[in-house]
């Protein structure tokens, strides 16, 4: 299935070039992903991430959907 992803803070610095250098990219993901797969996938440390699916908050578990806009953010993260 195919997500929106949009990286925000630090994340979009780290991952850019390797994972999605436009703001928003459009990614094929597994049918049964969560955001804690793509993180895994990224390499990146579950704790230091905020994830947001169409503009609400949710845990790393929620299963993601077809066509999702996923915001992956740093904690701190000062950007909107």
């Amino acid at each position: 299935m195919q997500i929106r992803l949009h990286l925000m803070g630090p994340l979009k610095q780290r991952l850019a070039a390797k994972v999605c250098p436009d703001p928003n990219c459009y990614l094929e993901v597994p049918d049964d992903a969560s955001p804690r797969q793509l993180l895994q996938l990224f390499d990146v440390e579950d704790d230091e991430v905020l994830a947001f699916v169409n503009g609400k908050p949710v845990d790393l578990e929620t299963q993601l959907s077809e066509g999702d806009r996923v915001v992956l953010m740093h904690p701190d993260s000062k950007e909107t």
